[in-house]
């Protein structure tokens, strides 16, 4: 009877433990489920704020018209230039930011003014891009780009904007942007050659002879004045540039070579009736011919 109950009482007393076991692993359990769906709760309360910085849906009282030209390879043959800055600046809002005007002045690059916005012979106002691209700086002391950097013959079109475009690519595009899209499929062989001169008649003898002034200024300063010739040929222009390209097999590629050479020669101010001395009127029908304020023959410091 004592083995019966003794058993009795072991057996009970394993199960209770097992049971006690049971539910404190239950009460883990809980917790843990309890832990997960707090954190979720927390997650889910967290990006519950969702902050919008843009938008893509079309607005018709932000979208604006800007005016662009467009010349393309076609209009650069029938016009005959070979050089990039004459097939800009024969656009009538383009003016060439260096010229006769800038003479001690100038940096020996090719640029170009929108609007003639630009002061001082820099062209900073106006942006010049290839392929959307911003063209580098021609030269140390100037931020305009030098468009003798584009070869010509690889000028696909030129897409001339004139709106103004600061609000996109920044200040120096507040006159306006010059995009210059390049050939990117050319094949075969092109070879461009160009050779002129320019020729000037100095027979400026209306009201005031100019002629005259200049020729008796010459003979009081000969060391400083010479009435230019009559018929001055000068500003001797060579320029040869070939264009070679291949396009792949499978015509996901292609590969272009161009070489150019260019020689142009000086026009001097002196060889013309016009600007062979500071021109001033001294009557309303007669000119005087001034000099420099620099003193013959120079200053040197």
């Amino acid at each position: 009877m004592k083995s019966r109950l003794l058993a009795s009482s072991v057996f009970a007393g394993a199960a209770f433990m097992a049971q006690a076991s049971m539910l404190a692993v239950a009460q883990e359990a809980d917790e843990a489920v309890d832990t997960v769906a707090t954190t979720t709760e927390d997650a889910t309360a967290r990006q519950e704020t969702v902050y919008v910085t843009g938008s893509r849906i079309a607005q018709p009282n932000m979208t604006t018209t800007s005016p662009v030209t467009s010349v393309s390879a076609n209009d650069v043959k029938l016009q005959g230039v070979t050089r990039v800055e004459d097939l800009v600046t024969q656009l009538p809002q383009a003016f060439a930011a260096q010229n006769s005007t800038v003479s001690n002045g100038a940096s020996g690059t090719a640029t170009v003014s929108l609007r003639n916005l630009d002061l001082g012979g820099s062209a900073t106002r106006t942006l010049v891009l290839v392929d959307g691209k911003r063209l580098p700086y021609g030269s140390p002391n100037d931020a305009a780009a030098d468009l003798n950097l584009i070869p010509g013959q690889m000028v696909e079109r030129v897409d001339v904007l004139t709106g103004g475009a600061s609000a996109v690519y920044g200040s120096d595009a507040i006159a306006g942007v010059v995009n210059f899209i390049m050939k990117d499929d050319f094949e075969g062989v092109q070879i461009d050659t160009q050779y002129g001169f320019y020729q000037h008649n100095n027979d400026y003898d209306t009201n005031g002879n100019l002629r005259d002034v200049i020729a008796q200024r010459a003979v009081g300063n000969p060391s400083q004045f010479a009435l230019p010739d009559d018929n001055v040929i000068d500003g001797y222009s060579k320029e040869i540039t070939a264009i070679m390209g291949i396009n792949t097999d499978d015509g996901r590629g292609n590969l272009t070579a161009w070489f150019g050479y260019r020689n142009n020669d000086e026009v001097l101010q002196g060889d013309r009736d016009y600007s062979a001395c500071a021109i001033g009127s001294a009557t309303a029908t007669g000119f005087t011919c001034g000099g420099s304020s620099t003193s013959f023959p120079g200053r040197f410091t």
